[in-house]
C-alpha cells in the first residue's frame, strides 16, 4: 500500500521484529533479567508508596505527618511509571532499549546525590542509606550495560546491523 505523501518514510520503517524476552545472547539475556528485576523491584517500590506509605517511617528518626504521606502516595504513579516503562523497554528494539536505559541511568543516577543531600538532613536514619545505594545500583547497572556491554540490547542477528548504527550514533553523541 502507498504512504500519503506527508509521511516520511524512515530507514527503520517497517519496524524490525522484536525478538522474545530471554532469547538471543547471553548478554541480552542477563540484561532482560536485571530488567524484569527493575520492572518487579519497581511496581513493588511504587505499591508500597501508594497503599503503606507510613511504611517509610522505617528510614525516619521521627513519624512522617500526614502531609510526607500524602506526599508519598503522589509520587507512587511515577515510580509505578518506571516500572511499567521498564516492563515495556523488553519489547522494544535495540535502539529504543538504549534510550529507555540512558533516561534511567540519568533518573536514577540523579536520585543519589539527592538522596545524600536528604541524608544529610539528620531526619533519616542509616537504614535511608539503602534506598540511595539501590538506586545508585540501578544507574550503575544500566549504565554498566550501555558502556560496557551495549551488544546485550540486541537480541536477533537481524538486529545486528541496525544495533551496530545504534551503538555508533550513542557513542558519537558522548
Amino acid at each position: 500500500a502507498e504512504r500519503s505523501s506527508h509521511h516520511q518514510t524512515e530507514p527503520d520503517d517497517p519496524p524490525a521484529m522484536v525478538e522474545a524476552v530471554f532469547s538471543g545472547t547471553p548478554a541480552s539475556k542477563q540484561l532482560d533479567l536485571f530488567v524484569v528485576m527493575h520492572a518487579v523491584c519497581a511496581v513493588s517500590f511504587a505499591s508500597l508508596m501508594l497503599f503503606t506509605p507510613q511504611c517509610f517511617e522505617l528510614f525516619s528518626n521521627v513519624p512522617l505527618p500526614d502531609i510526607s504521606r500524602d506526599s508519598i502516595r503522589w509520587a507512587s504513579p511515577f515510580v509505578f511509571g518506571f516500572g511499567g516503562l521498564a516492563a515495556l523497554s523488553l519489547q522494544m528494539r535495540s535502539r529504543e532499549r538504549m534510550l529507555v536505559a540512558r533516561v534511567f541511568t540519568c533518573a536514577l543516577g540523579m536520585a543519589v546525590p539527592v538522596g545524600c543531600f536528604v541524608q544529610s538532613s539528620g531526619r533519616w536514619n542509616a537504614m535511608h542509606a539503602a534506598n540511595i545505594a539501590l538506586f545508585g545500583g540501578l544507574a550503575s547497572a544500566y549504565f554498566y550495560f550501555l558502556q560496557f556491554a551495549p551488544e546485550s540490547f540486541c537480541r536477533a542477528k537481524e538486529d545486528n546491523d541496525e544495533f551496530r548504527m545504534t551503538a555508533k550514533a550513542f557513542s558519537a553523541a558522548d
